[in-house]
């Protein structure tokens, strides 16, 4: 079992304020409907203030991929990933999340500066090869220009799957409409 549950991760989001605060003085040409202005004066002052935001708290938001590919691989390499990867298979007990068996990896939901410096471990998932190469497969896509999304997606399906495989051995008197469920969503796989 995990030792904590793999919680969605998700961005800040502006208020009412915070939106007024940048929101752009905009002259549209006639014949612009409100309901478009709105919508683009909205997407402006939120980009403005994501941008504000971000230079205060560069860790604000979610990085869905890594932009420096060889920096990226040399941090695999580093003591500090090896630090980072032990305390995560520790904690877990070597226990792939996705399906129970022995995890020797570590999949990254998230690649902001706290979560490569070790210090958000709810965006570091332990997993097992197979497991991992399933996920990558999904990210990767099929044209191989990468889909984050998906492989959160599949992700999160075999979490769920984990969990009802735990449910089931945990509880000899599971509900019949449950089993039912469980087994829909096996061979669904």
């Amino acid at each position: 079992m995990p030792a904590a549950p793999f919680l969605p991760i998700k961005d800040p989001e502006p208020t009412e304020a915070e939106l007024k605060k940048y929101w752009p003085g905009i002259r549209f040409t006639p014949g612009v409907s409100s309901k478009v202005q709105e919508r683009i004066c909205r997407f402006l002052a939120k980009a403005k203030w994501e941008l504000v935001v971000i230079e205060k708290e560069p860790d604000a938001f979610l990085v869905p991929f890594v932009e420096d590919i060889q920096r990226y691989n040399e941090y695999l390499k580093s003591p500090e990933w090896n630090r980072i990867k032990g305390k995560v298979l520790r904690l877990h007990n070597y226990q792939c999340a996705c399906c129970g068996n022995r995890a020797n990896q570590v999949h990254h939901r998230d690649y902001r500066p706290r979560v490569l410096r070790g210090e958000d471990m709810n965006a570091l998932v332990p997993i097992c090869k197979r497991c991992h190469d399933h996920v990558e497969k999904a990210r990767k896509g099929k044209d191989g220009r990468g889909n984050w999304q998906a492989g959160e997606r599949v992700l999160a399906d075999l979490l769920h799957r984990q969990r009802d495989e735990e449910l089931i051995a945990a509880s000899p008197i599971l509900s019949r409409s449950r089993r039912a469920k469980v087994h829909r969503r096996k061979s669904r796989a």
